[in-house]
């Protein structure tokens, strides 16, 4: 997942944009399932990604 997390990142950073992912994870005890999304944003918009989002 890292590999291909920054491939993705490395693709935007060359098109100019920048991207956020975005992880969520349910039903750890009965099914666990997780979800990872990537949302591309425009390189102003993607400078100010870490006043909303906490980075982990």
């Amino acid at each position: 997942m890292k590999v291909f997390r920054k491939t993705l990142t490395k693709m935007f950073e060359e098109r100019g944009e920048d991207v956020v992912f975005m992880e969520t994870c349910m039903r750890l005890k009965h099914f666990p399932h997780m979800c990872l999304e990537c949302v591309p944003l425009e390189k102003e918009v993607g400078d100010m990604a870490p006043i909303y989002f906490k980075v982990c």
